[in-house]
């Protein structure tokens, strides 16, 4: 709108219009992990205020889960829950437009391979360490330990 007085405006000076989106969020598959980035833009008079909502559920903006100046969302580090439908809702004053997008996640869950192959293996090691120690400790000698252990367990 132009600079005008109050005086000088008219009805065609004003020329509201409800929500249009012209950047539609597109279905996307991810690995867990990764990064997802959904788009959206919309445009109206007032400017449309742009929200997101994931399987009909507002969305609470943290520390992975971001949105932008230019209305992206950002779902960094993605879980396996993070998968769903996902919608991103323009609205005004004079109208609401919604778009929606599926973003599939792919891949296992969340840190299998760190808790099998990382924190189990130091579990044991610990447990030998404190074995050893206690070994030396009281003068034991490990093969006379293990023995014992097998005998209880009947293998002798």
């Amino acid at each position: 709108m132009s600079e005008k007085s109050l005086i000088e405006l008219t009805e065609n000076n004003f020329n509201c219009t409800s929500p249009d989106v012209i950047v539609v969020p597109e279905n996307k598959t991810v690995l867990v992990g990764e990064e997802l980035q959904l788009s959206c833009k919309a445009v109206g008079d007032p400017e449309p205020l742009i929200t997101w909502a994931k399987d009909d559920i507002n969305l609470e903006l943290g520390q992975r889960v971001q949105v932008f100046q230019n209305n992206t969302l950002i779902i960094s580090k993605v879980e396996r829950t993070d998968g769903g439908q996902y919608k991103c809702v323009a609205s005004n004053y004079l109208g609401r437009k919604s778009f929606e997008a599926m973003a599939n996640v792919n891949g296992l869950a969340e840190n299998v391979y760190n808790t099998m192959f990382g924190v189990i293996p130091f579990f044991i090691f610990i447990i030998i360490i404190i074995i050893l120690v206690i070994c030396v400790f009281y003068r034991i000698k490990i093969v006379m330990l293990v023995l014992r252990l097998l005998c209880k367990m009947q293998y002798c």
